[in-house]
């Protein structure tokens, strides 16, 4: 495990949801422009009063965020056997929104929705499930 500072933008909504254990968390996608025109995705968890004011905050699809937490490299083989992949995985600690998609929209009640407790592997809401088949990550 490491720290890690990345400012990226978010690729879809927030939903806090609630684990079975009554856990508050929010699990969504960050996306880092690279220098060379590559974006580089982290899965970026945050639990409890970080989720809570995360879903609060005019976050959502575009916003710039800036992500201070745990990077966490997940190695899993593809759905081929074979190919070794890494998943980044970042634990939410502390950061806020550096700037919004929709600047002039008032702060929105994220509903809370039960959940299955979250599962570090499981797939972001709107994306298939995970069977090991991933895309490479950039060089």
């Amino acid at each position: 495990m490491s720290f890690i500072h990345v400012v990226g933008r978010v690729a879809a909504e927030l939903e806090l949801k609630i684990s079975h254990r009554g856990t508050l968390y929010v699990r969504f996608a960050l996306e880092e422009q690279l220098g060379n025109g590559r974006i580089q995705s982290y899965q970026v968890w945050a639990y409890g009063w970080d989720a809570e004011h995360l879903a609060k905050w005019k976050v959502g699809a575009g916003t710039m965020l800036e992500v201070n937490g745990t990077l966490l490299a997940e190695e899993y083989t593809a759905k081929d056997g074979y190919t070794p992949r890494v998943r980044l995985k970042v634990i939410y600690k502390d950061g806020g929104p550096l700037s919004w998609a929709n600047p002039g929209t008032a702060m929105r009640k994220t509903p809370t929705t039960p959940a299955a407790d979250p599962d570090i592997g499981a797939p972001l809401p709107g994306e298939p499930p995970i069977d090991g088949e991933r895309e490479p990550l950039p060089d």
